[in-house]
């Protein structure tokens, strides 16, 4: 599973949003608008507007849905040779394999002993895993193009979450579930994991553009403001390497502070705002942007 994901995003621009690459090029381009005056490079405004729409990308999902329903059709077919699967022997050597999953508590043990020591309730219960198991590999690869994709994804993700419980096989699991993505709309993904456009008002960072690291200064802010919640206006006062950041308020805050109170709000430093407190991190930190 590793394989083949990793071979599809080889072919696919899967580093156009969220990538080191990704961040290198909005500070390049950053710095150009910056630094270019009236009239910014046409390549560096593209960059700052975010990824656009590829065929690149397009191509690889649609791939990787395809590939999906070969590996579920290709799993239930070969279920269909084994006569374990017919005699529903494969839903008990699930539940009860030593080597697999909870085996080893003995909760667990007592439940499986109460259940099988019931001939009705026992059939039911192996009954239902194999057949649940051939009815959703053998149908995934059909259905999920129809309107019960939502469905079968739920029906496909608690599947797998029973395999990493009750066989151990975790990573695979979590493999096939991180595989369901694909079936997702675009729409959904970015509405869940994109920032969303800032619509408070704006903290203001006042740059000098004649000085280089002035412009590096505001360039990072930029690289890390995915939401635009920051507005960069050039200063008018005479040439300085600071920077300063104007509060909706009106107060205003450069060196230390201003990186603190950025990096308390920037959309990709937020959620790990707190390894500001690691010994030595925000050593390193004032030592690279505030001095």
């Amino acid at each position: 599973m590793q394989t083949i994901l990793l071979f599809y995003l080889m072919i696919s621009p899967c580093g156009a949003a969220f990538s080191l690459d990704a961040l290198r090029l909005r500070y390049r381009a950053a710095k150009a608008v910056l630094g270019g005056g009236k009239h910014p490079p046409a390549w560096a405004s593209a960059a700052l507007a975010g990824p656009v729409s590829s065929w690149q990308a397009n191509f690889a999902i649609r791939m990787l849905q395809i590939h999906y329903c070969f590996i579920y059709m290709s799993a239930g077919m070969s279920k269909l040779k084994g006569s374990s699967w017919w005699n529903h022997e494969a839903g008990w050597r699930a539940l009860a394999t030593p080597e697999f999953g909870p085996m080893r508590f003995g909760e667990y043990e007592t439940l499986l002993r109460a259940a099988v020591s019931s001939q009705v309730v026992s059939a039911f219960l192996f009954a239902a895993i194999c057949i649940g198991t051939l009815l959703l590999e053998l149908g995934l690869p059909i259905v999920i193009w129809t309107r019960l994709r939502p469905v079968y994804l739920t029906l496909a993700t608690t599947f797998h979450l029973g395999i990493g419980f009750f066989m151990g096989l975790t990573v695979f699991g979590l493999y096939m579930m991180t595989f369901l993505l694909v079936y997702f709309p675009a729409s959904l993904i970015r509405a869940r994991l994109a920032p969303a456009p800032w619509t408070g008002p704006k903290e203001t960072i006042l740059y000098h553009p004649g000085s280089p690291r002035s412009v590096r200064r505001a360039a990072l802010i930029q690289m890390l403001d995915l939401s635009g919640r920051y507005q960069l206006v050039e200063r008018t006062d005479e040439l300085t390497d600071e920077i300063q950041l104007r509060e909706p308020d009106g107060r205003l805050l450069q060196g230390e502070e201003l990186f603190q109170s950025a990096f308390s709000t920037l959309d990709l430093v937020k959620p790990i705002a707190w390894i500001r407190k690691v010994p030595g991190v925000w050593f390193c930190v004032k030592f690279r942007f505030c001095r």
